[in-house]
């Protein structure tokens, strides 16, 4: 999810990409990479990050019905910041570790269910923040009608980034911190050939923040 440049453009970059997939067995599959790079000449990030670095490694177990997830992410970057008054440019270090598990109870309904824990620290001034999500998700799918349904419990210092399919079919990234729970319920169905109706409803219980979106799709 990082960009490729500071700019527009992709000439201002430097760096050095290492990727690399295992599969030890039919069971077993580990990804990993490590990415360093810097913008030596940045335009209208002059105060973003110059530098940065991060490593990951993710462990995918396929038994038949049941796929579990191990995901560790470490990233080390540079950053403009103002703490305790005093504004410069930071070291910083964030670690996301993640374990989810998703079950397919039949072949149009599935459970997935999952917990990320994230931290987040500035040596400089030692400034230390942690955060916690838990989420529950259903998906069940029968001829041409589509339902999906996911809560999420998050106390947090940090913004958690929940990635879910936007009405149109986009992956949307929506950041959760604080203390709250938060819930979406997504409804799509065929009515005819041509004709898709859909339906998002999302809540925060906590805020009491209600959403509702609609949308009718039609193919000429």
């Amino acid at each position: 999810g990082n960009p490729f440049s500071s700019q527009s453009s992709f000439d201002n970059e430097e760096g050095l990409y290492y990727g690399l997939r295992i599969r030890p067995s039919r069971f077993w599959t580990l990804n990993c990479f490590f990415d360093l790079w810097r913008h030596p000449a940045t335009r209208y990030f002059e105060k973003m990050p110059t530098t940065r670095s991060e490593q990951y490694l993710q462990v995918i177990h396929n038994r038949q019905v049941d796929t579990f997830r191990l995901k560790f992410q470490h990233k080390n970057y540079e950053k403009y910041r103002v703490l305790q008054d005093i504004a410069g440019i930071r070291d910083e270090h964030k670690t996301v570790t993640a374990l989810d598990w998703k079950h397919n109870i039949r072949t149009d309904l599935s459970h997935s269910c999952g917990i990320e824990y994230i931290t987040h620290y500035i040596p400089e001034v030692k400034n230390f923040k942690k955060g916690i999500l838990l989420f529950e998700n259903l998906s069940w799918k029968y001829r041409k009608t589509g339902l999906v349904y996911q809560i999420n419990f998050f106390r947090s210092d940090i913004s958690h980034y929940l990635y879910e399919r936007s009405l149109d079919g986009m992956w949307e990234s929506r950041p959760l911190s604080g203390d709250d729970i938060y819930s979406f319920l997504v409804i799509k169905a065929d009515v005819a050939e041509n004709i898709k109706v859909q339906g998002k409803f999302s809540y925060f219980f906590l805020k009491n923040n209600k959403n509702l979106l609609t949308q009718v799709i039609c193919k000429l």
